[in-house]
């Protein structure tokens, strides 16, 4: 069999060809056309806290993701208002008291403490966010690398006194309001960089985001205060998915063993269930089982807490769970972790 009869007329596969070539061209232009007219995202959510009450929530988590590095990000709370007049409570970032005074002992690690502040214009608080130089580059950076796939991350709390319904809850101001102009940056040194609302790439350039992706003049952004619970339950400033410990309160986040081990269970010390005697371990040589067995006979033994206490349904303390915990100690038997402090 010839070329010719296996692969057609040459000149019709020319054609072919350079038509499936003009093809190939404009779907790569078309694809690089769309990324380049992509905006950036920003997403800044404030939400209650798991554990305040829902009539009167008086801690709100501010929390945001970015599909770029984000050195800085400003934000602003409109005082929340019923429906007869404005709110005549206080309301303040958490560690950053007064207007202009810089935020010190704030409980997240990407924050720079030294840059950022709180400032107070009007009706809306607002909050200057710099990235600690620790988190990512010699900048800073709250997100190193962008965070946007990895879900939300926390960087202020807010109080409120007194406490506001989630009905009724703060405004969060849009990143791109022109009021974000109106901040008084003195707080900073003048040569830190001022540009207002968000900064990615290198901030020290003061370039308007040119030096980066142009996230400061050019972003699609949101804005939530949402009316649902955050994953923070216990309130500790450990978020769920991190928490050893979901609904028992431990920010130090102790685990020193568990069944017969001193290695890290993944289980923290105060949600330990079968633990009797508060050192987060259960061991054959400790006084677990004993301090239980006191506890069911009616004794008070101090260093017992009954809501480690069940192995075997979470609302109850009784001699079967004694039982299960003799059993795990003298054999291979393992314990659940079933009991108040563990399970909701």
């Amino acid at each position: 069999m010839s070329v010719r009869e296996r692969g057609g007329s040459p000149t019709v596969n020319c054609e072919k060809f350079a038509v499936m070539r003009t093809l190939a061209l404009g779907v790569l232009l078309v694809f690089f056309a769309g990324l380049a007219s992509k905006a950036d995202q920003l997403q800044v959510e404030l939400s209650p806290l798991a554990s305040e009450p829902p009539s009167a929530v008086a801690v709100w988590e501010l929390c945001f993701k970015s599909d770029v590095q984000l050195n800085r990000l400003t934000v602003g709370v409109i005082e929340p208002t019923d429906y007869t007049s404005v709110y005549s409570g206080t309301m303040a970032w958490k560690d950053c008291p007064g207007a202009g005074l810089t935020c010190t002992g704030t409980d997240y690690s990407t924050v720079d403490e030294a840059d950022s502040f709180a400032q107070q214009v009007n009706e809306t608080l607002f909050l200057v966010l710099g990235g600690h130089p620790d988190s990512g580059d010699l900048q800073g950076a709250l997100a190193y690398p962008a965070n946007w796939n990895d879900g939300l991350q926390c960087v202020a709390r807010l109080l409120l006194s007194p406490g506001v319904p989630m009905t009724n809850p703060p405004a969060l101001l849009s990143l791109s309001a022109a009021d974000t102009a109106s901040i008084d940056w003195s707080p900073l040194t003048p040569s830190m960089c001022e540009e207002p609302v968000v900064v990615d790439g290198n901030r020290e350039n003061c370039d308007a985001g040119t030096g980066g992706s142009g996230l400061s003049t050019s972003f699609t952004d949101s804005v939530v205060v949402a009316s649902s619970h955050p994953e923070d339950y216990d309130g500790d400033l450990v978020r769920d998915e991190d928490d050893n410990c979901v609904y028992a309160m431990n920010p130090l986040q102790t685990d020193s063993g568990g069944l017969k081990t001193t290695d890290d269970d993944g289980v923290g010390d105060v949600c330990q269930c079968g633990e009797g005697e508060g050192t987060g371990t259960i061991e054959v040589g400790d006084q677990d089982l004993n301090n239980m067995a006191m506890y069911l006979r009616g004794e008070t033994v101090v260093a017992f807490d009954e809501s480690r206490c069940s192995l075997a349904n979470p609302s109850s303390c009784t001699i079967h769970d004694a039982a299960l915990l003799d059993s795990a100690l003298q054999s291979s038997a393992t314990l659940s972790n079933v009991c108040t402090a563990f399970t909701p």
